[in-house]
């Protein structure tokens, strides 16, 4: 006798339904080069390489930054542009080559709100070039400026010539600068080179005035830096500089000291008391030895030896005010600079027996009479 099968509930087959469905959906299948396809990567389905397009920048449009990009074609295996300021320069341009479809022009140096023509084309699998497309022009249009120049070692004061080196965050940039206060945009003295530019010999009493270009940017703003004169530095004419007065007015800012006495002791008059008006104050020592050289003619005298002093190439030394001489003491002296021994010092600041002096050994100052016998510093002011 035959048993009839036994009949299969619906939840039988059910696993297996879903797994044919699972492995090919109604309507699905794969192709990365169509966009209905359910692996779809983004590529441009195309007959032949040369099919290929700019995204950025587009024909008659503006273009910021540095990247250009074309459109990614199913089975190239390379790309190139060639970028030129006219339509003719383009047969004669460098093509750049590149395995992606995007391209960095960095190097191109583009500048801004400028007309640029650009033609791109692929290269299939088979080894060969499609044509170029193109050519399209577009206009440079930037709005983002290169980052500010810094400094390193950054502005101050500093006790001798520095090293420093000018960079811009930005990749790629050039660095326009100058020594001597122009303007780096334009000045005739400016020099450049690629950020970071190292090793540059700063001079004290420098300022520094840089700024940034970039192919994709807008000229950076300019980042200056000052490297001043520290008490106790070697001034230009090799002395020792005991002050810095902030800024440059009447002429000057520094003041430094010969860098040892110019008279173990002379007398402060030329044989005769005379009258004559001298100030005390600091930045009044220079006109003090003028008026005193015209009062009381040539000779040897304290006045006299400073202002025929020559050295280190320089030749504008005067005799020091009362005020002038205190800094000496106070900055140099106390700090132990300048080989000062502990007796009196000659001031260009009198009246008519007397002149002041100071003893360096406690720093008291007081009048003596002009035809003693003590040693003179003499001192010169500069800017730079």
């Amino acid at each position: 006798m035959t048993h009839p099968s036994p009949r299969r509930p619906l939840s039988f087959f059910l696993p297996v339904l879903l797994l044919l469905f699972s492995c090919q959906p109604f309507g699905s299948y794969d192709n990365p080069g169509d966009p209905k396809a359910s692996n779809y990567q983004g590529f441009e389905t195309v007959a032949t390489v040369a099919d290929v397009s700019l995204v950025y920048p587009k024909a008659g449009g503006t273009f910021e930054g540095v990247k250009v990009t074309l459109t990614q074609v199913l089975g190239a295996s390379s790309y190139r542009i060639a970028l030129a300021a006219s339509q003719a320069a383009l047969a004669s341009a460098s093509a750049q080559v590149s395995e992606s479809n995007t391209f960095d022009i960095s190097a191109a140096k583009l500048a801004d709100k400028s007309t640029y023509w650009i033609q791109a084309s692929a290269k299939g699998s088979d080894g060969n070039w499609g044509s170029w497309i193109g050519p399209v022009k577009f206009t440079t249009a930037y709005t983002t400026a290169a980052a500010t120049p810094t400094f390193s070692p950054v502005a101050g004061s500093y006790a001798s010539t520095q090293s420093v080196t000018i960079s811009s965050t930005t990749v790629g940039a050039t660095i326009w600068y100058t020594f001597d206060g122009s303007d780096p945009s334009s000045s005739a003295t400016r020099l450049s080179g690629t950020s970071p530019v190292a090793s540059i010999s700063v001079p004290l009493g420098t300022t520094l005035r840089a700024e940034a270009t970039a192919t994709g940017y807008l000229t950076s703003a300019e980042g200056t830096a000052v490297y001043i004169y520290k008490v106790g530095a070697t001034g230009p004419a090799g002395g020792i500089v005991f002050y810095d007065k902030g800024s440059v007015t009447d002429g000057w800012r520094y003041l430094e000291a010969a860098p040892s006495d110019q008279s173990t002791g002379i007398q402060w008059y030329n044989g005769s008391f005379i009258s004559v008006t001298t100030g005390t104050a600091v930045g009044t020592g220079k006109a003090n030895t003028a008026a005193i050289i015209a009062a009381q003619g040539s000779g040897s005298y304290a006045a006299s030896l400073c202002k025929n002093l020559t050295l280190g190439g320089y030749s504008d030394w005067f005799l020091p005010s009362k005020d002038e001489l205190n800094l000496m003491y106070t900055n140099l002296k106390k700090a132990g600079l300048g080989g000062f021994g502990e007796g009196w010092l000659w001031s260009s600041s009198q009246n008519y027996y007397n002149a002041w002096v100071q003893r360096f050994s406690v720093g008291y100052q007081d009048y003596y009479n002009k035809d003693y016998k003590y040693p003179v510093r003499a001192c010169r002011a500069f800017i730079n």
